[in-house]
């Protein structure tokens, strides 16, 4: 006798690739291949003055405006090292306004729990794939 092919197999199989695919995008989200300009780019531009003035608001989103009008936007990795890196800058002459905020951070907890589910998530779904074999 042939066995009843279990239909509830394949929809795991289905579920896991779109939760791996879900996880994939929301990780890469971030990275935004439309900018232009590098961060060390960005620095070269205070440098040489060429600033008129930037904002950066909590989530770590940098928007400048250069003297010529061009308006760049870009999110901080680390805000706390942009803000050494332009310190000695923010007394240039084109720099009219400036303002930033300290980007708020979330506790290691908040950070991990992303991680920490998907491993709870895998184990499950191998438990589960085990039991039906």
């Amino acid at each position: 006798m042939k066995k009843k092919r279990n239909i509830l197999t394949p929809i795991l199989y289905i579920a896991l690739i779109l939760v791996v695919v879900f996880a994939a995008t929301t990780l890469l989200s971030g990275i935004n291949e439309a900018e232009k300009l590098s961060y060390s780019q960005i620095i070269e531009l205070f440098e040489t003055d060429q600033v008129k003035e930037f904002t950066v608001d909590e989530k770590g989103k940098l928007t400048l405006t250069k003297t010529d009008g061009t308006k760049i936007s870009r999110v901080l990795l680390v805000f706390s090292v942009f803000r050494d890196d332009i310190e000695p800058y923010l007394g240039n002459a084109s720099l009219e306004k400036y303002d930033y905020a300290e980007p708020s951070q979330n506790s290691w907890i908040i950070s991990i729990l992303p991680t920490v589910l998907m491993t709870v998530l895998m184990i499950v779904f191998g438990v589960m794939l085990m039991k039906k074999m």
